[in-house]
């Protein structure tokens, strides 16, 4: 048979208005083990053998009387015993990441069972292989490698940098940094002032770093910081970058002479998909954002009153503390409530000199200092953080060591949209709560303040961040939490196929095995029932999304309600249209 959800929604809509019938169909939708599949695969923290289980049974039971397993209808044959005595592993073919899932779940639930897990994988760790790497201590001190275990990122994750602009002017442009290519998207430079923005108009698109933060001299303090968070890893050439699959939307609001505070909100909103007066809607809203800037004064109501319409939104705003060796609490942003808050740490793992301090400090991350140095084979380098950057003199991109707590706050950005891949559900206040108990605490000593409380929970821990439950959310056990719209449908019956004018569809929402139905109004004929889950909100059937046809088609007289009709969903194929133009 054809797809039979190819007449457009609208035409099925609309003949739910059709005047009343005088016959009705009742009946079940029956979504097996389909309904959680998606949402299953997803739940998984680690790779496993599909169809291979791992049980131990409690003490007393002869592993020789269980050599052989059936449950939910599956038979598992035992492969062999390991070293844990009463751990058997055992195998069934042809199962699914899903189904394998389920398997551990229904052999967990039995009496004679003391733990059934899956048969997991192992790996290298997930370390870049880019040259420069080597030098980036400042991603082992988070615990990076083992984080990228756990995820490398999500494609679709957006993280806006609101700062100086960025090297890229486009991926074949010869002004664009090579890692950058195909990492960033088209910016807004936020600038009014056109002798501050150094170009000829002040705001407009396009946000391309001139290297001009505050005085005029070549910083590219955005692509520094951009670069931290994603700039493209294992392409043989410079660093990594925290996210390696995240793209970066640059949102310029710094220029010569810094940035006004008005720019900045407005450029705070555009990154977050707010409207902002007399500029083109962002096509392309962050999930995360990054602020490594800082001004003087305690946290105003026009930022507190941004902030928190951006944590309204789900997007998370992340701040530097700040470089003056003081009380966090006396600048801006970084005092505000509704963002997470960064102080820096050094090579050795102490907050770094120049760090800002205080009860608003959230958690730590490395900022470096480029005055001390470490060895990495025979050659000594600076211990700052090195991220893609320009050589104004030699005309020619390059690598630099830049020190700050501008340089730490991308770390955690970063790692925030590690977690947000995971999770897009997350909260400002879930995830500040998640960073701050993976944290390792600093002593007084290491924060270089009276109270150790002064550096926040401590130094992030990436994979303990990412490997926190709460970073991926509750698992939906089988069957219940789980919401999917299922499209159903009475397809009236025409000669060899289906008058769609007779038709009627209803939609439901699933959240379990069986879900009960009923399409009213129904001209008498003969019927074909139909139902499908839409698992990606798409509106239409597509490849592995669950669909069933009622077994027999139903022949409704005037005025019966017939009832007891059972739909099986199954898992849908392109091989199931069969390329016919008829309805079987």
């Amino acid at each position: 048979m054809k797809l039979l959800w190819l007449p457009p929604l609208l035409a099925l809509l609309a003949a739910c208005a059709a005047a009343p019938g005088p016959a009705s169909v009742s009946g079940v939708i029956d979504s097996g083990e389909v309904l959680p599949r998606r949402i299953l695969e997803n739940s998984a923290s680690s790779q496993f053998v599909p169809g291979e289980v791992i049980v131990k049974f409690k003490s007393g039971l002869s592993v020789q009387s269980v050599g052989a397993l059936e449950a939910g209808g599956v038979h598992l044959a035992a492969v062999r015993p390991l070293a844990v005595e009463g751990a058997t592993l055992y195998r069934a073919g042809g199962l699914s990441a899903a189904q394998t899932l389920e398997l551990v779940r229904s052999l967990s639930a039995r009496s004679d069972v003391e733990y059934a897990v899956t048969n997991d994988l192992a790996f290298i760790s997930a370390e870049p292989t880019d040259p420069q790497y080597a030098l980036q201590w400042h991603y082992r001190a988070l615990n990076l490698p083992a984080a990228w275990d756990i995820s490398t990122g999500t494609d679709g994750t957006v993280v806006a940098v609101v700062d100086t602009g960025i090297l890229w002017d486009g991926d074949d442009s010869p002004r664009t940094h090579p890692d950058f290519r195909g990492k960033v998207l088209p910016g807004y430079t936020f600038i009014s002032d056109a002798r501050a923005a150094g170009n000829a108009v002040g705001r407009g698109l396009g946000a391309y770093d001139f290297g001009d933060a505050t005085s005029g001299q070549p910083s590219y303090h955005g692509s520094h910081v951009a670069g931290t968070i994603a700039a493209a890893t294992n392409n043989g050439q410079g660093g990594a970058g925290v996210n390696w699959r995240a793209r970066i939307l640059p949102v310029r609001v710094l220029g010569i002479g810094g940035g006004r505070v008005s720019d900045i909100v407005d450029g705070i909103a555009w990154a977050a998909g707010i409207a902002v007066p007399g500029v083109p809607n962002n096509p392309n809203p962050a999930q995360v954002i990054n602020m490594s800037f800082s001004g003087s004064g305690a946290c105003s109501p026009l930022y507190e009153d941004i902030l928190s319409r951006v944590a309204a939104r789900g997007v998370i705003a992340v701040a530097a503390a700040g470089n003056e060796n003081s009380d966090t609490a006396r600048f801006s942003p970084s005092s505000c409530s509704n963002i997470i808050t960064v102080g820096a740490t050094n090579l050795r793992g102490e907050r770094a000199p120049y760090s800002n301090w205080g009860s608003r400090i959230d958690v730590m991350a490395p900022g470096g200092t480029t005055s001390t140095a470490f060895s990495v084979g025979a050659q000594m380098v600076q211990a700052g953080v090195l991220s893609p950057l320009r050589d104004t003199r030699r005309n020619a991109f390059n690598y630099v060591m830049y020190q700050g707590t501008s340089m730490a706050a991308p770390h955690v950005a970063g790692v925030v949209s590690l977690m947000k891949g995971l999770n897009p559900a997350l909260t400002l206040e879930t995830t500040r709560a998640i960073l701050k108990a993976s944290a390792n605490p600093l002593t007084a000593a290491q924060c270089g303040r009276p109270d150790a409380a002064d550096c926040g929970a401590g130094l992030l821990d990436a994979a303990e961040a990412l490997g926190n439950p709460a970073a991926t959310g509750p698992v939906a056990p089988p069957h219940q939490g789980i919401s999917c719209a299922t499209y159903i449908a009475a397809m009236f019956v025409q000669g060899d196929g289906y008058d769609f004018d007779k038709s009627m569809e209803i939609i439901v929402d699933s959240q379990r095995e069986f879900t009960d139905f009923t399409i009213p109004n129904l001209t008498p004929g003969t019927y074909t029932i139909l139902a499908f889950t839409d698992f990606n909100g798409n509106e239409q059937l597509d490849p592995d999304e669950p669909f069933g046809i009622s077994e027999k088609d139903v022949t409704l007289r005037a005025g019966q309600n017939l009832g007891n009709v059972s739909v099986v969903l199954l898992p849908f194929t392109l091989e199931d249209s069969g390329g016919q133009s008829s309805r079987r």
